[in-house]
């Protein structure tokens, strides 16, 4: 419940939408990655991916994001009432808390706060479209040569670890976005899913194994992998084309 509200919290405060809209878009992406019916699609242009896919969505991206299933997000109470209540919400939380908080608690300028406020909102909503633009056209793909999210380390490090999107793209239900999840890395985003765990905000983290990456690597990668250790490849579980594996891994992200 604890790891829930802080949930809740944080993605409201950044301004993207409710959790159950977000996912069901994000699921919608990663669906229809590179069709007309990703709603971020990187085949129509940088800009379009980057900034212009917020403003409108065509009919078919529409109907492909209506289509899919958030049944088990909506079997959350807590979730529920955030999708409810979340225009009353989100502008409490974006444009109100932030600005009275500076003001009451040390007396800042009005103007200076909500400059500072309008300032984050603007450096939150760059990092998103980073995701969707730069992470879809500069870099390269080690996991999977043939979609076009990409490995980009300026992303890596402006979006504290989760600019790994090619991985994120072969392997979408491992929690940690990336192939490596400690500082490191700069893998911030995995380092506080692994403190919430260890504090038991966090369960059933899902994660791909070092076999199972080193063979994807191999069989669907361009080329620019490398491994941690060559001791990954002298025992292989499965690779890319185990349709079985795969499914398993596979299964708690559902479309």
């Amino acid at each position: 419940m604890e790891y829930k509200i802080n949930r809740n919290i944080f993605l409201i405060n950044v301004q993207q939408w409710s959790i159950i809209n977000w996912v069901r878009s994000h699921r919608a992406h990663h669906k229809y990655t590179d069709t007309a019916k990703d709603p971020t699609n990187i085949k129509k242009g940088f800009w379009f991916s980057h900034i212009y896919w917020m403003f409108w969505y065509s009919p078919a991206v529409e109907k492909a994001i209506l289509s899919i299933d958030v049944s088990d997000l909506k079997a959350d109470k807590d979730l529920m009432f955030q999708y409810d209540y979340f225009l009353l919400i989100h502008f409490f939380s974006v444009a109100i808390f932030p600005v009275i908080v500076p003001v009451f608690l040390w007396n800042e300028a009005l103007w200076i706060a909500c400059l500072a406020n309008f300032t984050r909102l603007l450096a939150n909503l760059t990092q998103l479209s980073v995701f969707n633009s730069v992470m879809h056209s500069h870099g390269p793909k080690p996991y999977d040569e043939k979609t076009s999210a990409v490995d980009n380390i300026f992303a890596i490090i402006f979006t504290f670890g989760e600019g790994f999107h090619n991985f994120h793209h072969t392997f979408p239900s491992d929690y940690k976005c990336a192939e490596f999840g400690d500082l490191k890395h700069f893998n911030l985003s995995a380092c506080i899913i692994d403190w919430w765990y260890r504090r038991g905000w966090v369960t059933d983290r899902n994660e791909a194994t070092k076999s199972m990456i080193a063979q994807t690597k191999i069989k669907s990668g361009d080329g620019t992998h490398w491994f941690e250790s060559e001791n990954i490849l002298s025992n292989p579980q499965w690779g890319h084309k185990d349709e079985q594996k795969i499914e398993e891994f596979f299964k708690d992200f559902e479309f």
